[in-house]
């Protein structure tokens, strides 16, 4: 079933800040760039609609979140974690998400 809700009934109501290496900082700059493209261009459709000031404040505050630090030293972190648990789901984080295919040569060694 479909739900066609208004988007002034849709909210982002809070951001993943822990565990750290699940938030958005851990992304490298290239992934932010893209990301904030992505929801810059949302942000844009909603300004378009009516009562939407709500949830246009709220993705900018994602913005402004994600981009403001850099905390991509955490994808080892995020990958050795990641695939145990992909190991007991029997996935594979590049096959469920395509667009990540990359991310994996951003881990620093060491």
């Amino acid at each position: 079933m479909i739900l066609n809700l208004p988007a002034s009934k849709i909210s982002v109501d809070n951001i993943l800040m822990q565990p750290a290496y699940l938030n958005l900082k851990i992304l490298p700059a290239g992934y932010k760039k893209l990301a904030t493209e992505y929801v810059t261009q949302h942000i844009n459709w909603l300004m378009s609609i009516d009562d939407t000031d709500n949830l246009v404040s709220a993705w900018n505050d994602v913005l402004q979140f994600m981009n403001s630090e850099d905390q991509s030293h955490l994808l080892r972190e995020f990958f050795k974690i990641n695939d145990l648990q992909d190991q007991h789901r029997n996935e594979n984080f590049e096959t469920v998400f395509p667009e990540y295919i990359n991310l994996r040569k951003y881990v620093v060694n060491g």
